[in-house]
C-alpha cells in the first residue's frame, strides 16, 4: 500500500540520517583526539612514552628475577622515600641493572618522570612507584562513559584497547562501575566495570600508553565509518530496484547521505593516518634518542676502560721495568755469591711484578668481556677494541720480559731456600729424635702449651740445638715455609716428621740387622710409614734400613730403604693431610663414642692413623608383623655392635585348638565370655601364674586376648593331654624403639616406629646380614687440634680424601689479594674449569665466616685468595 512504502521510505531515510549524525560525532571526536597528537609539539607524549618504557622494562626484569617492586624501590633508596637525586641515579643504572639498553635515559626525561610520578607530593613513595603496576585495566567492550555515578549525562564512549587508571569502583544495581582516568586524555569518568552480560575491561600488569588510548578510539570511529558505510550501502540497493511510488523517492536522499558519509569516512582516515604518522614520528624521536644516549654513553664507557686499563698497565710496567734491571745486573758468579736474602729481595720484587702485570691482564681482559663489546653497540666501541688488545699484547710481552730475566734468579733462590730448608729440618728432626721427643711433645714445649708457636719461639729453641744448619735465617725460611698463616701443631709436625711411601711390597721385622730378623707382616704398595729412626746401614747386606711405624695399624719395625737390586722400596713423601668433602663426625673412640664435633666442608685433617679397612658386622633381622596393628615388616632384631633391639617373649601363648575363655577359674561356676580361635595370640596377665585344676587335673591360666583385649580364663592342657594353649616361639618384645621397614634392604621405606614394649610375631627364621666394610681413621683437625677416630662405609662418596695442592674451580668465585678481601675487591675472577696450586692449606676467614685458599698458576704465580664454598653451600673449589 503507498501509505506503507511512504512509512518505510521515511524511516530509512530518517535512520541513514541518524548515522550520519552519530558519524559526523565520531569524527569530530576523533579529530579532537588526534589534534593533541598530531600538533608539533610532542614532548608531552614522549615524557609518556618514558614512564611507559620505565613501567616495561621494569616489569620485565621483575618477571625475569622473581622480583618485586619493594626490591627495585630497595635499589633505588634505602630510605622510606626516594629524592628526585635518587630517582634520576637509579636511571643512570637501568641499561646495566635491566640489561636493557631501551632503559636509557637523560637526567632531563628522568627528572620528567619523577615529577609525573610523585604528582603533588614532594618525593616517591614505594606506594607511588607501586601505582605504575597496579590498577590498569584495557577496554575489551566499547563502553559509555558518564560524568557523574548518579543521573549523569552520556559524555562519549570509550573504545576497544583504550587504557583505563582505576581510581574507585561502586556497586549500582546489578552493575559494578568504575572512577577512572582515561590513557587518552587524563579525562576523569565513569564507566562500567562490569554488567550481567560480562567484564568491559580486562586487567593489565602496567600503565597503557596514551598513543596507543588514542589510536585505539580513532581506530573505533574508523571501524563504525565502515559499519555506516555499509549500512547506507545496503539500505541503497534495498530500494534500487524501485522506479515509482514512495520508495523510488528515498533514493536521492540516501544517496546524499552516503556522499556525506564517504565525506566523513575519508576525514576519519586522514585523521587515522595522521595519528598513526605522529605516533610514529614520537618512536622515532625515542629511537633517536636512544641512539645518541648509547652513543654518548659507549664513548663514555670506552674512554673510561681504556684510561682504567692504561692506568693499571703502567703502575705494572713501571714496577716490572725496574725489576727487569735490577736482575739484569747479575751475573751467572753475582747469583751463586748473592745470599738467600739477597736473592729472595729480587724474588720479592718478581713477584709483586708479575702479580701486578696478572691484575693488568685481568683489567684488559674484563674490560674487552664486557657485555658492550659483543652487544648491538659493538661497532661504536672499535676504538676502545683496538686500544684494550694492544694494551694487553703490551702486558703479555712485558711479563715474558720479566720472567726471561728473573728465571735465573728464581732458580737459585729456590734451590737456596730449598737446601737450607731441608739442612734445618733435619737438624731439628735430629735434635727431637736424640731427645726422644715426638713432633707434638717437642711442640707442646716449645710453645708452652699453646696451639701456635711464633716465629721468635722457635728461633729461640733452634738456639739450643748446636748445628751450624740452625742459624736464624735458616729458622725463619722453615717457619714461612710451614706455617705462613702461623706455625700449629700440623705445621710444625710437617717440618720435622719424615714420611715415605711404600713404591713396592717389603717385609716390616723387628731388628735392624735382616739376618734373623723376624717379619712383622708386609708394608704393601701405597702405604705410608713414618720414619723414626734411620738411615742406618745393615753391615751384612750394606742395605740403608729405617725404623718406623705404618699408619695403616701402628705396626713398628725396621724396613729397607731399597732392594737387594736397588730398587727403590720407600720415597720420600709428605706429611699426609686429608681435605673434606662434606661434613662428618669425629668420635672419641670407635663404635660407640661420643662426638668430638662435626667436620666442615674444605677443612684440612692431620691423618694420624690409618686408613685401614674393618670387614663388615653381621646383623640379625626379623621379619613378621606387628601385634598391635598387623603392620608387616622388617626389622634389625640384633645391631652389628652386638647390642638387642628385641627378645624373644615368654608373655604370649598361641592357641593351638579353639577352647573357650571364662571368666573365672571356677570352670564349673564360670561363664563363657567368648571362644578362642586357633593360631590366637593370647598375652599373660601381669603377675599370673597357671593354676591346676585338681578336681579335674587340667591347667589353666589368665590372659588377655590382643583381638580384643578380653581378659579371662584359658585351659592350657586338658585332662585327656590335649594342648590347647601352649608358649609362643615366634614372640617378641621390642626393647628399644626401631624402625619397621618394608624390606629387608636397610634403604627400603619405613612402615613406621615399633615402640617399647610392642610385641612382634615372626613369620619366618631369623636372617643375618653382614654390613658393608668400612674404612677407619684417626685424624687430628687442622684448626683447633681436635683429635678423633672417622669411620665410613667403602665406596660411595667419602667425607674426606687425600689433600693435594691441586685445586679446580667449579663455579666462577673472585680471587681477593688478602684473606679478608671483599668480592669488590677481586683482582679477577676464577672461573669454572680453571686450574690452580695452593699455596697452603686452606685458611677461615674469621671475618666472613668462610674458608679460603691462597690460589696459584703456573703462568701467573699467587693470584689471590678464593672461598672454597658460600654460607648456603655452593661449592666453588675442590681438590682434585
Amino acid at each position: 500500500k503507498e501509505w506503507e512504502q511512504r512509512f518505510v521510505s521515511q524511516k530509512l531515510v530518517s535512520d541513514a540520517e541518524a548515522v550520519l549524525t552519530e558519524l559526523v560525532a565520531d569524527g569530530e571526536a576523533a579529530a579532537k583526539a588526534a589534534g593533541m597528537l598530531t600538533a608539533d609539539d610532542k614532548s608531552e607524549f614522549l615524557k609518556s612514552l618514558h614512564l611507559r618504557t620505565l613501567a616495561h622494562v621494569l616489569e620485565k626484569h621483575m618477571e625475569q628475577k622473581g622480583a618485586k617492586v619493594e626490591d627495585i624501590f630497595g635499589v633505588m633508596t634505602k630510605q622510606g622515600a626516594a629524592s628526585k637525586a635518587d630517582f634520576v641515579a637509579f636511571c643512570n643504572t637501568l641499561p646495566e641493572f635491566t640489561g636493557n639498553i631501551q632503559a636509557t635515559f637523560t637526567e632531563e626525561q628522568a627528572g620528567a618522570m619523577y615529577t609525573l610520578l610523585v604528582g603533588t607530593e614532594s618525593s616517591l613513595t614505594l606506594l607511588k612507584l607501586s601505582d605504575l603496576f597496579k590498577d590498569h585495566k584495557i577496554c575489551s567492550v566499547r563502553t559509555t562513559l558518564f560524568d557523574k555515578v548518579d543521573e549523569g549525562s552520556d559524555i562519549g564512549t570509550i573504545e576497544v584497547g583504550e587504557g583505563i587508571k582505576v581510581l574507585q569502583t561502586k556497586e549500582k544495581g546489578s552493575n559494578l562501575v568504575v572512577r577512572c582516568i582515561l590513557a587518552r586524555d587524563g579525562a576523569q569518568v565513569w564507566a562500567v566495570l562490569r554488567s550481567p552480560d560480562g567484564e568491559n575491561f580486562r586487567d593489565v600488569s602496567s600503565t597503557v600508553g596514551r598513543m596507543e588510548s588514542i589510536e585505539a578510539f580513532i581506530t573505533g570511529a574508523h571501524r563504525r565509518c565502515l559499519e555506516s558505510a555499509a549500512y547506507v550501502d545496503r539500505t541503497t540497493a534495498t530500494i534500487a530496484r524501485e522506479k515509482i511510488g514512495p520508495l523510488s523517492e528515498a533514493r536521492q536522499p540516501l544517496m546524499t547521505i552516503r556522499q556525506k558519509v564517504g565525506g566523513e569516512q575519508s576525514k576519519v582516515e586522514r585523521v587515522k593516518a595522521s595519528v598513526a604518522a605522529s605516533k610514529g614520528a614520537v618512536y622515532a624521536l625515542r629511537t633517536n634518542e636512544i641512539q645518541k644516549l648509547q652513543e654518548a654513553r659507549c664513548k663514555t664507557f670506552g674512554e673510561k676502560s681504556v684510561n682504567e686499563s692504561r692506568e693499571v698497565v703502567a703502575k705494572a710496567e713501571e714496577k716490572a721495568t725496574k725489576t727487569i734491571e735490577s736482575a739484569q745486573c747479575l751475573t751467572a758468579e753475582t747469583i751463586k755469591e748473592a745470599s738467600i736474602a739477597q736473592l729472595g729481595e729480587i724474588k720479592k720484587a718478581s713477584d709483586e711484578s708479575l702479580q701486578l702485570l696478572g691484575e693488568a691482564k685481568f683489567v684488559v681482559r674484563r674490560a674487552l668481556g664486557a657485555d658492550a663489546f659483543e652487544g648491538p653497540s659493538k661497532n661504536l666501541l672499535i676504538e676502545a677494541r683496538v686500544a684494550l688488545s694492544k694494551l694487553s699484547s703490551q702486558v703479555l710481552a712485558v711479563e715474558r720480559k720479566c720472567k726471561s730475566a728473573t728465571e735465573s734468579v728464581r732458580s737459585a733462590h729456590a734451590k737456596a731456600v730449598r737446601d737450607a730448608t731441608d739442612a734445618a729440618r733435619k737438624a731439628l728432626r735430629a735434635s727431637a729424635r736424640s731427645a726422644g721427643q715426638t713432633s707434638d711433645e717437642l711442640f707442646s714445649r716449645i710453645a708452652c702449651g699453646k696451639s701456635e708457636l711464633s716465629q721468635a719461639q722457635l728461633i729461640q729453641f733452634a738456639k739450643t740445638v748446636k748445628d751450624e744448619a740452625l742459624t736464624e735465617e735458616h729458622v725463619q725460611l722453615v717457619y714461612t715455609e710451614f706455617g705462613p698463616q702461623g706455625l700449629k701443631r700440623s705445621g710444625f709436625g710437617s717440618a720435622l716428621q719424615e714420611f715415605r711411601t711404600c713404591s713396592q711390597a717389603v717385609s716390616i721385622t723387628d731388628r735392624l740387622q735382616i739376618a734373623g730378623a723376624a717379619t712383622k707382616r708386609k708394608l704393601e704398595t701405597g702405604e705410608v710409614f713414618e720414619v723414626l729412626e734411620g738411615p742406618m746401614t745393615e753391615s751384612d747386606s750394606n742395605m740403608e734400613r729405617v725404623r718406623g711405624r705404618a699408619l695403616r695399624d701402628g705396626m713398628v719395625g725396621w724396613v729397607s730403604i731399597k732392594g737387594s737390586q736397588g730398587a727403590l722400596l720407600l720415597r720420600p713423601a709428605e706429611k699426609p693431610f686429608l681435605w673434606c668433602t662434606k661434613q662428618a663426625p669425629m668420635m672419641t673412640s670407635l663404635g660407640k663414642g661420643d662426638t668430638v664435633r662435626t667436620t666442615a666442608h674444605g677443612e684440612i685433617l692431620e691423618l694420624l692413623a690409618g686408613p685401614s679397612e674393618k670387614a663388615g658386622e653381621v646383623e640379625v633381622l626379623l621379619h613378621g608383623k606387628a601385634s598391635m596393628d598387623g603392620s608387616e615388616g622388617w626389622f634389625v632384631q640384633r645391631r652389628a655392635d652386638g647390642s638387642s633391639c628385641a627378645s624373644p617373649s615368654k608373655r604370649f601363648y598361641v592357641c593351638k585348638s579353639s577352647i573357650a575363655m571364662t571368666d573365672n577359674f571356677d570352670i564349673k561356676a564360670c561363664r563363657v565370655l567368648r571362644k578362642v580361635v586357633k593360631d590366637e595370640i593370647l598375652e599373660v596377665v601381669d603377675g599370673e601364674a597357671s593354676q591346676e585344676d585338681n578336681t579335674m587335673e587340667i591347667n589353666r591360666m589368665r590372659f588377655k586376648a590382643l583381638r580384643d583385649g578380653k581378659i579371662g580364663w584359658v585351659t592350657l592342657t586338658g585332662n585327656q593331654g590335649t594342648v590347647f594353649v601352649e608358649a609362643s616361639k615366634h614372640h617378641f618384645v621390642i626393647d628399644v624403639e626401631t624402625a619397621l621397614r618394608e624390606t629387608r634392604s636397610r634403604d627400603s621405606k619405613v612402615l613406621r616406629t615399633l615402640a617399647r614394649g610392642e610385641a612382634f610375631e615372626t613369620v619366618e627364621a631369623p636372617k643375618e646380614e653382614r654390613l658393608g666394610s668400612s674404612v677407619i681413621l684417626q685424624v687430628r683437625a687442622v684448626d683447633d687440634d681436635k683429635v678423633g677416630w672417622m669411620s665410613f662405609q667403602s665406596g660411595g662418596s667419602p667425607p674426606v680424601r687425600p689433600w693435594t695442592a691441586k685445586i679446580l674451580c667449579r663455579a666462577s668465585v673472585a680471587l681477593t689479594p688478602t684473606l679478608a678481601g671483599k668480592d669488590s675487591d677481586a683482582v679477577r675472577m676464577a672461573e669454572p674449569g680453571e686450574k690452580f696450586d695452593a699455596v697452603d692449606h686452606p685458611t677461615l676467614d674469621v671475618a666472613s665466616g668462610l674458608r679460603k685458599v691462597r690460589c696459584a698458576t703456573a703462568a701467573d704465580g699467587v693470584v689471590g685468595w678464593a672461598a672454597i664454598g658460600s654460607a648456603d653451600g655452593r661449592v666453588f673449589l675442590e681438590v682434585h
